[in-house]
Order: C-alpha cells, then structure tokens, then sequence
C-alpha cells in the first residue's frame, strides 16, 4: 500500500488536491483520511486543555491535541491490510461522536492522508512513501478558512462569529504555520503552487510513483 502525505497551511487547498488525485487514480482503490479526524476527545484533555476549552480559548493548531500513536496504528493496520476505525471528530461540539466510526478496509492501494499537521511529526514521516506540500498565500488562506467555517463550524458554543475567528487566525492558526513551514518544506517531496487550477503534471508524476 502506498502513502501519500498532503499538507499545507488552512485553507491552502489540501482537501481540494486530494479529491482530485482521487479522482485522476480512479482505477486504483483510493481512501482519503484526515489528520482532523484524529483530534482528542475533550475527556482525555489536561486540566489546562479543558479550562481553555471553556473559555473558548483552546488553541487547535497545537499538535499536542493531536492523537498520533492512534493514526500510526491506523497506518500501520493497513499497510499490514487490515481493515480499520476512523473516528468521526464533530468540529460543532469539538468532541468525538460516541460510538460512530467510519470504516476503511485494508485491500486499498493508496491513502492520501491531508492536515496541517501531517508533516508536524517525524514519527509519521517514514510511513509516508510520498509528500505534498501546497504553497498558497496567507490572504488567500484566511478568506477559504473564514467561508469554510462560517458554512460548516460553529463551534462549541454555537455561534459562528467572523472577528472570532479571525482573531482566532492571527493568534493561532499562522504563528503555528509561520513557525513550522520551512521544517515542512524540507519535509516534502514535492511543494505545489496552490494557486493553480490544474494539477494534471504533478498528478501524472505521483500516478508514476505509485505504479513504480
């Protein structure tokens, strides 16, 4: 089974390249994970993660939140073949659904795994057999994140607020990527323009990695 990391800062376009190297691999079985479904269920929080959480003030560009030992078994599991349980993360509650999973079995040729933090852990990087870093600029980043959430997330208080979230934005969300992007180049076998509306050669190089 081949692995391919996608990352990129929020908003930069990485849920967008992975539908579309799914469908430009359509005769090769295909699963896309998110790093986002492996966040932490708020009762394994620190004391410190749940006072943030109740002031609103929890910072989810950490990879502290991250359950990482949990995606390596993940990856692990089917690289071996074995068919596995993605947990289903509900950003309107910040809280894993009790009970819900979602089922990905293991006779799959290729996983696209796509999140901000897929490059964050060295520990990840050698189940990887290629990467993907997405370069879009900052301006461009923020307004996809603010139409994005301001369609789907509301948050645990139920109230989507756009100078919330923008404030949110300047204080968490591109510190962490400031920080961390030149590590994540580094880390990347290819880095992208996310600017782009085709992708057709870099898919096509991809297409030749995993067939060689």
């Amino acid at each position: 089974m081949f692995i391919i990391a996608i990352c990129g800062a929020s908003g930069s376009g990485k849920s967008r390249f992975s539908k579309e190297l799914k469908e430009f691999t359509k005769d090769l079985k295909v699963e896309i994970l998110s790093t986002d479904s492996f966040y932490k269920d708020y009762k394994t929080y620190t004391e410190r993660q749940k006072r943030d959480f109740a002031n609103d003030d929890l910072d989810y560009d950490n990879p502290e939140l991250m359950d990482k030992e949990l995606l390596i078994q993940i990856l692990g599991d089917l690289k071996a073949g074995k068919d596995v349980k993605i947990p289903v993360y509900n950003f309107n509650t910040y809280k894993r659904e009790e009970g819900k999973f979602r089922m990905v079995h293991g006779d799959i040729d290729v996983v696209i795994l796509e999140g901000i933090f897929t490059l964050s852990f060295m520990s990840l990087l050698k189940l990887y057999d290629l990467s993907v870093f997405i370069d879009t600029p900052e301006d461009i980043c923020l307004g996809r994140r603010l139409l994005r959430n301001s369609e789907e997330r509301n948050g645990p208080f139920g109230d989507f607020s756009f100078k919330r979230e923008f404030e949110y934005y300047k204080r968490f969300t591109m510190p962490f990527f400031r920080k961390n992007r030149r590590d994540m180049t580094n880390r990347a076998t290819f880095m992208i323009n996310g600017m782009k509306n085709d992708y057709g050669v870099i898919f096509k190089m991809i297409y030749r990695y995993i067939k060689n």
